[in-house]
């Protein structure tokens, strides 16, 4: 697996995880946030996640998890950030589950989504 930066000029491939909306968000929207990474400091909002429904079940998205909370104890430490939160699909709760994250209330928010956490705190780093 290999990452890469999301510049302005990158040249986005067709990307289907079987959500329109993600599909549409990271085709259309997330280029511009690509400007706002500046040294160390981070900017997290609005952002989504998914994998592509050809590379589903390669633990590809766990993976990636891992990859972003590492790098979030890493670089912003335990003074600066304690939570990351999801609004997690329905469907996509277990996934979150199993990757450490915890329903945020025991019953469901309003609409599709579950609000869910993950302490950073518990990464150890290695």
């Amino acid at each position: 697996m290999e990452l890469i930066q999301l510049t302005s000029d990158y040249e986005m491939k067709p990307f289907d995880c079987g959500d329109a909306a993600l599909n549409g968000f990271l085709c259309d929207s997330a280029k511009p946030f690509s400007e706002y990474r500046l040294a160390k400091t981070y900017l997290l909002c609005d952002g989504r996640f998914a994998v592509s429904l050809q590379y589903r079940g390669r633990g590809i998205g766990s993976k990636l998890l891992d990859i972003i909370k590492r790098r979030l104890k890493r670089d912003i430490g335990d003074s600066q950030f304690r939570f990351l939160t999801v609004d997690a699909y329905l469907d996509a709760v277990p996934f979150y589950e199993r990757n450490g994250f915890r329903k945020l209330t025991p019953t469901r928010e309003q609409g599709d989504t579950q609000a869910m956490y993950f302490d950073i705190q518990s990464v150890i780093e290695t």
